[in-house]
């Protein structure tokens, strides 16, 4: 099994989690390497019986996934989210940062600079007038931050 299989899966299954891809881009990825990886035949044709539900897909996706570098992937899906622009509401981008957080292991000063924007949204939701939630722009900004720090923007 090839080190490259094995992260795009532990990246499939995190973007499955926050919301980034959808469970049937699983399928389309593991039919895409089932003649091309013979030694996971097996495992990417569990996958494409998998039916295309969150939870299923994310337990399937779990044997190629569970030795990668949660870093990698975490700072993989910050990306992404820089890659997809600011066509999500910022509550929901909150929630998919907070999710990466929750899940991934980060730098320190990406998790805190993210749990800021968590903490923002929180309190400006229950209504303290002092807080204001973050507004895209500056979820972009950072994101386009931590993209450029990796090289990616």
């Amino acid at each position: 099994m090839t080190t490259d299989v094995r992260y795009e899966a532990a990246f499939l299954r995190g973007a499955l989690l926050i919301g980034l891809m959808h469970e049937r881009d699983a399928h389309d990825w593991a039919e895409s390497l089932i003649h091309a990886e013979p030694d996971l035949q097996s495992t990417l044709a569990e996958i494409l019986t998998t039916p295309v539900e969150l939870s299923a897909m994310r337990e399937a996706l779990y044997p190629l996934a569970k030795d990668v570098d949660p870093r990698r992937v975490g700072m993989a899906l910050l990306t992404a989210m820089h890659r997809e622009g600011p066509a999500r509401p910022s509550d929901a981008r909150v929630r998919m940062l907070g999710q990466i957080r929750a899940d991934f292991t980060l730098p320190p000063e990406i998790a805190a600079a993210i749990k800021r924007f968590e903490n923002r949204q929180m309190f400006a939701a229950a209504g303290v007038t002092t807080v204001t939630p973050p507004a895209a722009e500056e979820i972009t900004a950072f994101l386009e931050s931590v993209a450029r720090e990796r090289g990616h923007s």
